[in-house]
């Protein structure tokens, strides 16, 4: 069931924050249950200047990302959803959609550990509540990493990136130089 997103609401995050791409307009997909956490969550993505279309289960979620593989730029999902539950949801788009970015929230820190985040191939972990300043930030994180190491193995030259965080970053952005790509 996809949930009404309020498009008619004034932005209420700062114009420094934008999508990564600026020649076209990035899209999210936001899995939330919770309709009034949902309807909070897109109007700070839409204010920042993201299309958000908006789903309340995992099952939903797969649909829309398994119709449009090419117009899903991220996905935030929630955790705790009824039936397929948001790492349950990751896993299956990890095997549609290797590269794409996923965002997974959680108000219960110990459900999701960093084992977890591993195994899922997640981006990040979102502890909830957040602040709009911070999901906007791991969503941008999130688009300009959405190439894992392994999408560039095949083609780079070099070492592989077996490196963590920062280091993983600086081993990614070496390969998206290699292959002429300007970030």
């Amino acid at each position: 069931m996809s949930l009404p997103c309020d498009r008619h609401s004034a932005p209420i995050i700062p114009a420094s924050f934008s999508t990564v791409d600026h020649d076209r307009q990035r899209t999210v997909l936001l899995v939330e249950d919770d309709l009034m956490l949902a309807q909070v969550l897109e109007r700070i993505l839409v204010g920042a200047g993201y299309d958000v279309s908006c789903c309340a289960s995992g099952t939903d979620a797969l649909n829309v990302v398994e119709g449009n593989l090419a117009q899903v730029d991220v996905v935030i999902s929630d955790v705790g959803l009824p039936g397929l539950t948001g790492d349950q949801l990751a896993l299956e788009l990890r095997r549609i959609r290797p590269a794409l970015p996923i965002l997974l929230m959680t108000g219960f820190s110990e459900t999701v550990t960093p084992e977890t985040v591993d195994r899922l191939g997640v981006s990040a972990v979102l502890q909830k509540p957040m602040t709009g300043r911070h999901l906007l930030a791991a969503v941008q994180d999130a688009l300009l990493r959405r190439h894992s190491p392994t999408d560039f193995e095949a083609s780079r030259p070099g070492r592989p990136c077996e490196h963590r965080d920062m280091e993983k970053l600086d081993c990614m952005a070496d390969e998206l130089r290699a292959l002429g790509l300007q970030f």
